[in-house]
């Protein structure tokens, strides 16, 4: 008898430092990136790169001048305030090639804020080689007095140019029925020296109101031909563009994706604005399902108590896409938002981060990533925050967070509020 009850206690002791083992092996170590004094906007909306060649350094853009360098995979940051003679302004956006880092932003030239007659005149890019020391920046999109916003940017391996895309408004705010919102397209051919005179490429223009009725949260890819996507929202519908020749012309038709039946706009328990922000990525690398598109966003269609991550896929350079795939894997009930995604360019392998409420109440808040290792077909999830944090209507904490993978080293960051403070974040992980 005592026998048995030694096997049977040795049995339940195993089996708990098995659970005590997947524990340890579960959690992924925080790293804090940068940490605020108080106050509402900084820091908040960070962007993230990795260098391709040398997956150590990292480089973090957050609002509204924040700037943060890592030499070690994210272990250790250094962190300091950008400056460029054309202001920095927030709306950060951070890609790297073969050798650089680019961190483009909204303007100031001015230094006086929204006060200023400048102020988001142009779209700025600033350089960097050892990620310490910025150049002063070139701009593109200088129409006065046309407003600009919401940059989104990428490097493209085929061509060697780098594409960007962002809001141009005729005046912000404007209840003018004259006054469009219509999405630009720049790029440069010269690593960020000069940039090529903007054109608009959106079939439909929207208002200027900042609501659902204006063109919004555009975000650009390049396919492993080069060619040259886009997504945007407008009127509670995400629309797709394509240019097949370096982005010298577009689509006759913009392609409709996605009707968001809850609105592009919505609310959070606890939480300041959130709005549905597509993001588009392609499959670069020689995985099996090399060439795919992806599009993924956050959306209420199945209840304003059931907030959800959806992605969808084209296998065919966008012409045509599969229904949405649910990326969140938690019953109904609960919200998962803030979303944004990423293709690992060596494996293939998407990865999604988004803040996430299925264990908490009230305005707790956790981050998870989602993984799919079949091309978007399922997916997996992982909480990676540390422990939940607060959420406060009345803090401003930006309009997104970001995520960057290459070669299985995969890097979320996110923005927390504690005691008061703004910080941002990341989590080591390594797959």
């Amino acid at each position: 008898m005592m026998r048995m009850l030694h096997s049977n206690f040795s049995f339940i002791i195993g089996c708990l430092m098995c659970l005590v083992t997947y524990s340890v092996k579960a959690q992924y170590q925080n790293v804090r990136i940068d940490k605020g004094k108080g106050g509402l906007f900084t820091p908040c909306e960070p962007t993230i790169a990795i260098d391709p060649n040398n997956n150590g350094r990292m480089v973090v853009g957050a609002m509204v001048d924040r700037v943060s360098f890592s030499q070690n995979s994210g272990k250790k940051w250094r962190t300091r305030k950008l400056k460029s003679g054309f202001g920095v302004f927030g709306d950060p956006a951070v890609i790297s090639d073969e050798e650089s880092f680019y961190y483009f932003h909204l303007s100031d030239p001015e230094q006086t804020g929204w006060s200023g007659k400048m102020v988001i005149d142009r779209i700025v890019c600033q350089k960097t080689f050892n990620g310490k020391k910025w150049n002063s920046g070139t701009f593109t999109g200088f129409n006065p007095p046309r407003q600009n916003d919401r940059p989104s940017a990428v490097f493209d391996p085929h061509s060697g140019n780098i594409y960007l895309v962002w809001v141009q408004y005729d005046r912000f705010g404007s209840q003018d029925p004259g006054h469009q919102s219509n999405i630009m397209f720049s790029y440069s051919d010269d690593r960020g020296r000069t940039w090529q005179p903007p054109g608009r490429i959106n079939e439909f223009s929207g208002t200027c109101l900042g609501n659902e009725t204006t063109v919004s949260n555009p975000t650009i890819t390049t396919s492993a031909d080069g060619s040259i996507c886009v997504v945007w929202t407008l009127n509670n519908k995400i629309y797709f563009d394509r240019s097949d020749d370096g982005g010298i012309s577009w689509l006759r038709n913009d392609i409709l994706l996605a009707e968001i039946p809850g609105g592009t706009q919505y609310s959070i328990p606890e939480f300041g604005r959130v709005s549905c922000y597509p993001v588009i990525d392609c499959d670069r690398s020689e995985s099996k399902y090399a060439g795919n598109l992806y599009v993924s966003w956050s959306d209420q269609r199945n209840g304003d108590f059931d907030t959800d991550v959806w992605l969808i896929r084209s296998e065919n350079g966008g012409n045509t896409w599969s229904q949405p795939v649910k990326v969140n894997n938690d019953p109904p009930g609960n919200h998962q938002f803030f979303s944004w995604f990423t293709v690992d360019q060596v494996s293939g392998n998407i990865y999604s981060v988004f803040y996430d409420r299925r264990n908490l109440d009230g305005a707790l808040t956790e981050v998870y990533l989602g993984f799919s290792e079949d091309g978007g077909s399922t997916f997996k999830n992982e909480k990676i925050s540390a422990r939940p944090f607060e959420t406060d209507p009345d803090i401003f904490v930006g309009d997104k967070i970001d995520i960057a993978a290459f070669n299985n080293k995969i890097r979320p960051v996110w923005t927390q509020f504690e005691n008061r403070a703004l910080s941002i974040w990341t989590a080591i992980i390594d797959f």
